[in-house]
């Protein structure tokens, strides 16, 4: 079998607030992410809009349920999952969602409640530049430069 990988990144605002739910003894939490990406058609700028349904398990769920709402732009990486049922008419569909695997909350979104980030998820900052450090005592002799 050739080798291959199932893996998304999606960035974006959730277009609502989580929702969770007991499965079991764990809770599933699901957001959706609102996606958008620009091209030129025939000269013209067409915009492409999807809704894109991700599902988190545990305490990654929590955290998302607790700390965002509709607004709230996130970073999801996943897997492409697929469910496949058959309708009470008999008709066989199926329903294409993301499973979770990280998420990086990158701001409090549109929520009403002001939201801090964690230091996992907080954008890296360059380092405060380091003094030079203050010359020895004997730096006066050169007897011991190699060239």
């Amino acid at each position: 079998m050739p080798a291959s990988l199932n893996k998304i990144t999606l960035l974006g605002p959730l277009a609502r607030d989580p929702e969770s739910k007991a499965v079991g003894q764990a809770t599933l939490t699901t957001i959706a992410i609102e996606t958008s990406r620009s091209y030129q058609h025939q000269g013209q700028t067409k915009t492409e809009q999807a809704t894109v349904e991700c599902e988190f398990f545990g305490k990654a769920g929590d955290d998302i349920r607790t700390r965002c709402s509709r607004g709230s732009m996130v970073l999801v990486e996943g897997r492409i999952k697929v469910f496949n049922g058959t309708s009470q008419a008999g008709k066989a569909y199926s329903i294409v969602s993301v499973a979770g695997e990280t998420i990086q909350i990158l701001d409090g979104g549109g929520g009403t409640q002001p939201r801090q980030a964690t230091p996992a998820t907080r954008p890296a900052t360059a380092a405060a530049p380091r003094p030079a450090p203050a010359p020895a005592a004997d730096d006066d002799d050169q007897s011991d430069i190699p060239f």
